[in-house]
């Protein structure tokens, strides 16, 4: 699979910061997924995103920004299916785990994973991106959920009588390190042991692992009902034997692709009435969910300690170790030689042409005195592999403002030209996990030459809430506790609340000294809001989902929608359906099919509106932050972006 260049850099998003490693993480599960799906594709087996996965693919088109894992789910039919071909289809480097492939596995569901423990193995690292821990996609399997009000309570209690006696022995017998064949089972468990059987309908070998075996029986019951005798489908461990609701059958006869990352991921057709189902108004966000502790590689990082004694080496995951010296680091600098014309030198040292727009204030700002003599130059990103090797360089210099005046990293030496004021947006020095500046350009090195170290973030964060239990505190090592922070003489940040976060993570890291650096952090002047144009342009955007929910009904929706925009005068629309809507006939009956063309080629023949044809067309639009004022249409990952732009989002309400 074809990671994009970029792909591995960190990135903000929804105000979210994605350290480098966690992309490390997506791509690795990308990779796993795509040797899925085409497993999936040869023998026509279904698959369906699922918990966070599906959230991601809809609402963001892509992973949750504080989302750390791949879920995906089979129907049991497509889960056993896929179970009989996998060895032979997949890497030989892959991993199946479930019950049948491995006793110790404890969690009624599959996972696929490229390799089964931390590898430090130079070919493994250089196939997956310098990532070590053990990553994977989790497949969730469901299954029918009986019609029969009794016969739903006989599997829940068959189920959760066989799981609890397999974790009472599992307990008693099999954490103790003792060969099956050497089990000394007590008369007592004995007694358990024929009981599960007469009850579970099985048979029990004693000289095997035995936990294992009221697992897979479990299993074998809680798959046992069939389509004709269900509505519903559930995933059965937990939330069936729970008493949940599931979803009726037929919502997992049909998929889509919608856009994820730079792929696509296949999700129920009509996964906007599954996702207000499960979620509510999933549109809304829920920065600290999830099943396990996040990031989850940390766990392995722990136990990988435990086991030998040794820490994971720092460049997998660079984190800043604490030194006394941060206390009062300008103590350190080297004397500097002092104009005495009374001119300033001001350098700005911006890493991509993309960042520009964070650095671009203080530019204007130094440029209009007339005594500063101001540089900017550009400085290539250096691809890191192994932590070290240099695999590939980002030196994009073609699309800054074309008024600038751009100077070459390579011709400047620092240390001649010793700047009155520096100004930085790469802050990592060598602590960052997939790239890196010259060392020459390095803060700590920077420092020496100059009177003022200034930092400007390329990126802005959202205020969250103070406290150590937060995913974003977590993420703030990646961005706060790094060289361009602790060594600048000025730190602009976003807002009040982040300065105090930026101030409680230095404090932390520091073990409660008083640093110099928590005392350079400012607030940044907001950003000048676009004067407001006299004329508006709202984006509309209707689904496949929706209408595979409601048929004419939503058809008649989008009709008063169109109606109602035509008669606005100051308000001008653009109409971009999902791309999906091309290929109506694949979803809908020909009454709806026809019905839909129909009011499309009326929109387009009137001509008092944009019709947006795809999304390649879309896309430079929304590029271009002043084109729409605001998004009106069904839940999508377009919605989410208008939302992250701070533009009026309204979803449509079909029954409205």
């Amino acid at each position: 699979m074809d990671i994009p260049r970029d792909y591995l850099l960190d990135e903000v998003r929804c105000g979210y910061y994605i350290p480098a490693m966690m992309k490390k993480t997506w791509a690795n599960a990308l990779e796993i997924l795509s040797e899925i799906d085409r497993v999936c594709t040869k023998y026509n087996i279904k698959y369906f995103a699922d918990w966070g996965t599906f959230l991601g693919t809809v609402r963001h088109g892509g992973y949750i920004p504080w989302d750390d894992d791949m879920d995906i789910c089979m129907k049991r039919e497509d889960y056993r299916k896929f179970c009989e071909v996998w060895r032979r289809e997949l890497p030989d480097t892959y991993f199946m785990e479930n019950f049948h492939e491995n006793p110790d596995h404890d969690l009624f569901l599959g996972t696929i994973t490229s390799n089964q423990h931390i590898c430090f193995d130079e070919g493994y690292l250089k196939a997956h991106h310098s990532f070590p821990y053990r990553s994977g996609v989790d497949i969730f399997v469901l299954d029918y959920l009986p019609r029969d009000e009794k016969k739903k309570e006989e599997i829940k209690d068959k189920c959760l009588w066989l799981i609890s006696v397999g974790d009472m022995l599992y307990d008693k017998y099999e954490t103790k390190g003792i060969e099956p064949s050497d089990y000394r089972i007590t008369a007592e468990d004995e007694n358990v042991i024929a009981d599960s059987e007469r009850r579970g309908g099985f048979k029990v070998d004693r000289k095997k692992r035995l936990r294992q075996q009221f697992y897979i029986r479990a299993e074998e019951i809680m798959a046992s009902t069939s389509r004709d005798d269900a509505d519903e489908m559930v995933q059965m461990f937990p939330w069936g034997l729970k008493g949940r609701k599931g979803f009726p059958k037929e919502m997992y006869d049909e998929s889509v692709r919608l856009p994820f990352e730079f792929t696509e991921m296949p999700v129920p057709l009509c996964y906007d009435k599954m996702l207000k189902h499960r979620y509510g108004n999933y549109m809304q966000y829920n920065r600290n969910y999830g099943a396990h502790d996040y990031p989850f590689y940390e766990s392995q990082k722990k136990d990988f300690k435990l086991l030998t004694g040794a820490d994971v080496p720092d460049f997998f995951d660079p984190v800043m170790p604490y030194d006394k010296k941060y206390i009062s680091p300008r103590d350190m600098i080297l004397p500097k030689n002092r104009k005495e014309d009374g001119r300033k030198t001001v350098i700005f040292l911006p890493c991509r042409d993309i960042y520009w727009d964070s650095m671009a204030p203080f530019y204007e700002k130094e440029k209009a005195d007339e005594n500063n003599d101001v540089y900017v130059i550009p400085l290539a990103l250096y691809v890191k592999e192994m932590g070290y090797d240099i695999k590939d360089v980002i030196y994009d210099i073609d699309y800054y403002p074309e008024d600038l005046e751009l100077y070459d990293f390579n011709q400047v030496d620092i240390s001649e030209l010793k700047p009155d004021v520096i100004y930085i947006q790469y802050p990592y020095d060598s602590y960052h996990a997939s790239v890196t500046v010259s060392p020459d350009y390095y803060a700590e090195n920077l420092r020496q030459y100059t009177d003022i170290l200034v930092y400007v973030p390329y990126f802005e964060i959202k205020d969250f809430p103070a406290g150590k239990d937060s995913n974003e505190y977590f993420c703030m090592r990646h961005f706060v506790t790094v060289p361009g922070v602790v060594l600048s003489d000025e730190i602009y940040v976003e807002s009040e609340e982040i300065k105090n976060r930026y101030i409680e993570k230095l404090t932390d890291w520091a073990g409660g000294d008083d640093i110099a650096s928590v005392h350079n952090i400012r607030v940044r002047a907001p950003k000048e809001m676009a004067k407001s144009k006299k004329e508006k342009r709202v984006l509309f955007r209707n689904t496949i989902s929706s209408l595979a929910e409601f048929g004419l009904e939503d058809i008649d929706k989008i009709k008063r929608v169109l109606e109602t925009f035509r008669e606005q005068k100051e308000v001008k629309l653009s109409w971009a359906p999902q791309e999906l809507m091309s290929d109506i006939e694949r979803f809908a009956g020909e009454k709806v099919t026809d019905e839909y063309k129909n009011v499309v080629e009326k929109y387009i023949n009137e001509g008092w509106g944009e019709f947006i044809e795809n999304d390649e067309m879309l896309i430079p639009k929304l590029v271009d932050y002043s084109y729409f004022d605001a998004y009106y249409g069904d839940a999508s990952e377009v919605a989410t972006w208008f939302k992250e732009e701070k533009k009026p989002v309204m979803l449509m309400d079909v029954k409205i």
